[in-house]
């Protein structure tokens, strides 16, 4: 959790330096910015949603996650991203690996479909229980320019997890089921050379 933290920080302290680092070395104009590079490190929070919850009516969550991705080209990202979410009896962790695929620049606008992969961790505070399974992701989002090097916007994911069955006193139950999330996300972008 602390290492979480960390990451974030780091990535929101990386933001408000980027006006000072991110300077045209050709002209040595620090009013004019460098492109950013394909490296990027992202902050996410919002809401996540359990569609089934043993942990009984602690279905909505607040989470956060960090990001690092790489654009492989204008329209493609890989992204790689772990996510945290506390609800009321169920502690919920996806560790997720995917592309993005952006539809175009509409003005500083950038919107974008994802897919990908994920492994999922539910503790069960209530049953002293985990569960662990695979997933499977799809969303969609919309980033926009607010500097250079940052962009700044909402993104959807719904994530299909590969139940996972835990025996409570002889009673099956799902202890880890899908899940939807509705998140701000925050990317920062290396300056190119």
């Amino acid at each position: 959790m602390r290492l979480v933290k960390f990451l974030i920080l780091g990535v929101f302290m990386g933001a408000l330096a980027s006006p000072a680092l991110a300077q045209d070395t050709t002209t040595g104009d620090p009013l004019q910015p460098v492109p950013p590079s394909g490296f990027r490190f992202g902050g996410l929070f919002g809401q996540n949603t359990l569609t089934s919850d043993p942990g009984d009516g602690g279905q909505n969550g607040f989470g956060f996650a960090a990001s690092i991705s790489y654009k492989i080209q204008d329209a493609v990202a890989l992204d790689l991203r772990y996510l945290i979410a506390n609800h009321s009896e169920t502690d919920h962790r996806e560790i997720s690996f995917g592309g993005d695929y952006y539809f175009g620049n509409f003005e500083q606008a950038f919107p974008y479909a994802s897919l990908g992969i994920a492994l999922l961790n539910n503790n069960l505070r209530k049953f002293s229980r985990n569960g662990d399974a695979a997933g499977a992701y799809i969303g969609v989002g919309v980033e926009y320019d607010i500097y250079p090097t940052l962009r700044l916007g909402p993104e959807f994911r719904y994530m299909k997890a590969f139940t996972a069955q835990a025996n409570l006193s002889g009673r099956e139950i799902n202890s880890v089921a899908d899940s939807y999330a509705l998140m701000i996300r925050l990317l920062y972008s290396l300056p190119g050379n």
